[in-house]
């Protein structure tokens, strides 16, 4: 698979990129999720989504994507169509790990994440609360 396109992530005031996608599992969680698609192979799941980490909770704070409508046209759509009249949603929905991929990019590898830079952060989430962050150095 090709390497895909990163989310945007906020940590104190600063922009990073993370090697994780926590939307999946809302996705994975709704009875009628919305049918993204993917116009370009290094965007596979179809959307980016724009995430915070404030007071130790994940945030969504964007989301950009494209659907496929009944009529079998592409729609493109933002936060407002899953969260209406929301500016950010408190990620409660995710439990798991946020890689982000820190310094200089190492080695370019063409498939899904799998790039490696000198570091990575590692932050571990439970129902959207950060439980521990960790950064590793990959030298």
């Amino acid at each position: 698979m090709t390497a895909q396109m990163m989310e945007v992530i906020y940590i104190d005031g600063k922009r990073h990129y993370m090697a994780s996608e926590p939307m999946e599992q809302y996705l994975g969680k709704l009875e009628n999720a919305p049918s993204f698609i993917s116009s370009w192979t290094s965007c596979w799941r179809g959307y980016f989504g724009n995430w915070k980490i404030k007071d130790n909770k994940l945030y969504l704070t964007g989301l950009n994507g494209w659907i496929k409508t009944p009529e079998e046209n592409q729609k493109e759509i933002d936060l407002d169509y899953l969260f209406p009249n929301k500016k950010k949603v408190f990620a409660d929905w995710f439990s798991g790990e946020i890689r982000i991929p820190l310094g200089q990019l190492d080695t370019w590898i063409d498939r899904e994440y799998e790039s490696v830079n000198g570091k990575r952060l590692i932050i571990n989430i439970k129902n959207g609360y950060v439980i521990s962050k960790t950064e590793i150095s990959n030298v």
